[in-house]
């Protein structure tokens, strides 16, 4: 599954590559090579900066759960959000 993933990636299908991230993350009983966190790091990553690809997904919530799972990345995940609501132009949200 995970060379898959890299294949949509390479291929630029960004839209169901972040499909696929999220069907992979909500099964916890998959055996990959990255861990459950760098694969939510690589989602968030991927949702900040092509929001306008993401928009089949709720980009907010993933976000959101983001930094709840991981408080030891807040800072990261937040410069994600900012990025991810300035590219939106929601310039208000992104303080």
């Amino acid at each position: 599954m995970q060379e898959y993933l890299e294949f949509l990636l390479e291929m630029d299908l960004l839209e169901e590559s972040l499909t696929l991230y999220t069907q992979i993350l909500s099964r916890s009983d998959l055996k990959l090579q990255k861990s459950q966190k760098e694969l939510w790091m690589e989602l968030v990553e991927f949702i900040a900066k092509y929001p306008q690809r993401a928009s089949h997904i709720d980009a907010e919530a993933v976000l959101k759960e983001a930094v709840e799972r991981f408080p030891e990345e807040a800072s990261k995940l937040w410069i994600f959000r900012a990025d991810y609501y300035s590219r939106m132009g929601l310039f208000d949200r992104a303080r």
